[in-house]
């Protein structure tokens, strides 16, 4: 029997450096399919293997998959999807996945014109699809004064047009209906991303995002007493919210340890405002890119973690912390209090996680030891073991009921 033909398609330039889960599901997958599927790869740009290997820990080699190039997600490419609903919007690859047994796309909802597979990672799903998600607010240093009115009523004008798109061509319905007759099998990265699926009558599977970094176990009475937060450096991670409850907790007499910021410091506006609140501020740390045992031991040395970012899908670093023994404080209304699981740590505004910390605080050494080795237990669930399992499970589901039983 022959092998399975998969077609990958990946929206996004995979080279950028903020490329993080979904870049790494997708190298991944190559690895655990490579030598029992025949794999294309649509991209909107020639991959290097060798630094996504560096990237990801993945093993890839040049003429092991085809690569196909594709037009990139443009704004102009999103504009046209209101009006598409399903069809493939790229000519390619439409003609490709007509050619493989199953296709499958890690950045949302790919048009292919056929039933097919759907990682689902974030927010921009929702525009995709016209189903309604959370709004996201987030502050930028690039947009103040007059600048920031102007930007505010262009972008509530665009979410306006979209909305009346979606009205006046009844995309969110059809693309529902459309996924369901016809087998479309979408997977969320978290229940709280499936869960506004859910709430338009579609059910999702959900696989977690796996943790690939591995950490000694430090107990809390050995560490610093530190927050560290780690990620992209952009507005959307609301870095200047984490500096403004720490600043509080100082204030209060709470807390009067350090900050530590882990992420590439580029030349954005953003990364400039952030750099001079550090300046301001000698307890803030701008610690730049770690990797490796550089970044093990910041996190197993610090015994807080903060997270600000109220609309992520789930918070890669969120699960990391868990492993390397921190104890995260994240926001109480998107998937990174999903990840934690704790009430207690999970904050709805500034006085609450001032309130939440404190009880912590209050806690004697053994209380506080339990629930670092309950954390630590949660943070298992991400093992990259786990992920293998049910990626594979899910795939090779999809390509039994197109023939393939047991393929892989």
């Amino acid at each position: 029997m022959r092998k399975p033909k998969l077609l990958f398609y990946y929206s996004n330039d995979i080279a950028k450096p903020y490329v993080g889960g979904a870049g790494f599901r997708f190298c991944r997958a190559i690895d655990l399919l490579k030598d029992h599927c025949e794999i294309t790869v649509a991209l909107p740009g020639r991959p290097d293997w060798c630094s996504l290997n560096d990237k990801y820990g993945s093993r890839i080699k040049n003429g092991e998959v085809k690569v196909i190039l594709v037009k990139a997600q443009s704004g102009w490419f999103r504009l046209r999807s209101c009006f598409a609903c399903y069809g493939p919007l790229d000519r390619v690859i439409g003609q490709e996945a007509q050619k493989n047994d199953l296709s499958v796309c890690f950045t949302n909802f790919g048009h292919f014109g056929i039933p097919s597979l759907h990682f689902l990672i974030g927010l921009d799903i929702f525009n995709t699809v016209g189903i309604k998600g959370p709004v996201l607010k987030c502050w930028s240093p690039s947009f103040i004064g007059s600048k920031a009115t102007v930007v505010s009523m262009f972008r509530k004008l665009a979410h306006s047009l979209v909305s009346c798109l979606n009205i006046i061509f009844f995309r969110k319905n059809f693309f529902i209906k459309k996924c369901v007759k016809n087998g479309d099998r979408l997977v969320a990265n978290s229940m709280w991303l499936a869960s506004y699926f859910e709430k338009e009558g579609m059910s999702l599977d959900v696989l977690y995002p796996p943790v690939i970094s591995s950490f000694h176990y430090v107990p809390l009475c050995e560490r610093r007493s530190d927050f560290v937060c780690i990620g992209r450096i952009h507005e959307i991670k609301r870095i200047e919210r984490m500096i403004d409850i720490l600043k509080n907790l100082r204030k209060l007499g709470v807390w009067s340890s350090d900050f530590h910021i882990v992420g590439e410091l580029d030349d954005t506006p953003y990364t400039k405002y952030i750099r001079d609140i550090a300046k301001r501020h000698p307890w803030v740390i701008l610690e730049g890119k770690l990797v490796g045992r550089k970044k093990e031991a910041l996190l197993t040395s610090c015994k807080y973690a903060i997270h600000a970012c109220d609309v992520e899908a789930f918070g890669i670093s969120v699960a990391e912390y868990l492993k390397a023994g921190c104890i995260p404080f994240v926001p109480a209304k998107c998937g990174a209090s999903e990840v934690v699981e704790r009430d207690e740590l999970c904050y709805h505004n500034e006085e609450d996680m001032i309130r939440k910390f404190r009880d912590f605080c209050n806690q004697d050494d053994e209380d506080q030891l339990r629930l670092q080795s309950q954390l630590v237990k949660r943070g298992e669930c991400f093992s990259l073991d786990l992920f293998d399992t049910h990626f594979l499970a899910i795939v090779n589901e999809e390509l039994s009921k197109r023939g393939f039983a047991d393929s892989l």
